[in-house]
């Protein structure tokens, strides 16, 4: 009779197990961590169009675009509607979100509508604000209508500073001074059916 070994016996217990059980058992390197959306906000007027993007972002640090592969909702569809793909149809005025899923893992950006187009400048206050190493100020984005109607923006743009050593910003406009005597360009952006609409400002740091 032949015999096994004790590490080949387990070898063959371990394949026969992993012939049913290792996809579930086991983490693969494309697991999602999170879903990251192209554009993070966008700003349409009613029956404007704009294509979204979605990228899965895997546990190993890899990217897969899944735009066509993801399900797509948006938060109201009496704001705005989505197809398959990510194409967002603006509808009505006011904000909303769509979220592309996949996997049990969501991702989302913002859909602000209007009826009028945005212009293409941001206003941002306070402009060029100073401010003292360790403390922050609120900026305030307003996005310029068609008909020269406002409209707040500040938790919907995208804000950047750069150069995150000296001056850093979050995502609701809140800047913090870094580093005495430095300064920073800090950006508002939002997508629009066409391009996008920006405003910078600089901020020193007494």
């Amino acid at each position: 009779m032949r015999s096994f070994s004790k590490a080949a016996f387990l070898l063959v217990i371990t394949a026969s197990f992993c012939a049913t059980g290792c996809s579930d058992f086991f983490v693969s390197g494309d697991t999602i961590d999170h879903i990251t959306l192209t554009p993070i906000s966008v700003f349409l007027k009613v029956t404007e169009t704009k294509q979204f993007a979605a990228s899965a972002v895997n546990v190993d640090g890899t990217q897969n675009d899944i735009s066509g592969s993801a399900t797509w909702n948006v938060g109201s569809t009496t704001i705005a509607t989505t197809n398959n793909t990510g194409l967002i149809t603006a509808v009505a005025p006011g904000t909303t979100t769509v979220v592309a899923s996949q996997g049990g893992v969501n991702g989302m950006a913002n859909v602000v509508v209007g009826a009028q187009s945005l212009n293409t400048t941001i206003a941002i206050t306070p402009n060029n604000p100073s401010i003292a190493a360790n403390q922050t100020t609120q900026l305030t984005a307003t996005g310029v209508l068609g008909d020269n109607s406002t409209t707040p923006l500040t938790n919907f743009v995208l804000w950047t500073s750069d150069n995150t050593t000296n001056v850093s910003v979050n995502a609701t406009g809140v800047v913090t001074g870094l580093v005495s005597g430095q300064t920073a360009h800090i950006t508002a952006t939002i997508a629009t059916a066409t391009g996008a609409a920006t405003g910078t400002v600089t901020v020193t740091v007494q």
